[in-house]
Order: C-alpha cells, then sequence, then structure tokens
C-alpha cells in the first residue's frame, strides 16, 4: 500500500474527525452539571492521606446521575456510611434532608471505595418540572451513628 493512497488519507481523516468529537461529546453528559471531583477533608483527628466524591449527572432514562467515593488511609477495617445532606439554599444553611447513599469498608491499609447510582425516579422530589433546581450538597461519611470523619463542605448541585 502506497503511503499517499486514497485510502490511508481517508483512515487518517477519519481518526482525526474520530478524535476531534469523542472527548467533547463524552464530556459533557449534562449541559447544565458537568461531572466534578469534591476533595473529602478529616473531621477532628481521622486519619485520612486523600480522599474524593466524583459527582457524575447521566440524565439517562435508567441513570440519572453516579457518584464515586474513595477514601486512603483512613481508620483500617472500618465500615463507613456515605450520605448527603441536601439543603434548599447554595449557602447550606436551610437544611431539607439526609439521602444515605451507601456503605463501604476499608481494608487493612484504611482503603476503600464506593459508588451509588441515582435513577430518575430517585431524584424526582428534588427536581424542578419546570427548569433548573440548584441545592446546596454536603457529603459526610462516617461510622453510623458516630459524629462524621469526613466531609466535602457545601458545593452547589444543579439538576434538570
Amino acid at each position: 500500500m502506497r503511503l499517499h493512497s486514497p485510502t490511508v488519507r481517508w483512515l487518517a481523516a477519519a481518526s482525526i474527525l474520530l478524535c476531534a468529537t469523542v472527548p467533547a461529546s463524552a464530556a459533557y453528559a449534562d449541559a447544565v452539571f458537568h461531572s466534578t471531583r469534591y476533595e473529602l477533608r478529616a473531621v477532628g483527628s481521622a486519619p485520612l492521606a486523600s480522599g474524593f466524591v466524583v459527582n457524575i449527572h447521566a440524565n439517562g432514562p435508567r441513570v440519572y446521575a453516579q457518584e464515586r467515593y474513595q477514601l486512603r488511609r483512613a481508620v483500617p477495617a472500618t465500615e463507613y456510611q456515605v450520605t448527603l445532606l441536601a439543603y434548599a439554599d447554595t449557602a447550606c444553611t436551610q437544611f431539607i434532608q439526609p439521602i444515605p447513599a451507601t456503605t463501604m469498608t476499608t481494608d487493612a491499609r484504611g482503603n476503600t471505595h464506593g459508588s451509588v447510582t441515582f435513577t430518575p425516579e430517585s431524584v424526582a422530589p428534588f427536581r424542578n418540572p419546570t427548569g433548573i433546581a440548584t441545592y446546596g450538597l454536603i457529603w459526610v461519611i462516617g461510622q453510623k451513628g458516630q459524629i462524621p470523619a469526613y466531609t466535602t463542605g457545601c458545593q452547589v448541585v444543579s439538576l434538570d
């Protein structure tokens, strides 16, 4: 095959077009709220090398949003509850309700990860049928019935 044949030129053009379009469509599944990563910080003396929450809004017919959670070097062999604290305002002063998300257990080194998927039905009470609904959310992670060990602080989230 010659280097400048029509087939090679067509494949090169198709590759460039594919590379140019795939990242843009994959990066913005939701036109209102883009995927966001929030750092977790330790509350008090809770050990933590690093931790985060990733919030992804797909707005699909079966998956409205997905969240991923990770802790590194937290308390070993401990079960943690992930809870979202929902607020009616973006300053997180007008509390609405807690939303239990999932549990996850650290290994012997204090590492763990977890995830939760929210369906359109599960977020329906929070959506605004005529437009965008904006809330303040705080993710807290802690042992059941105890003071939270890790938090994101107040974050602004919009649902469409």
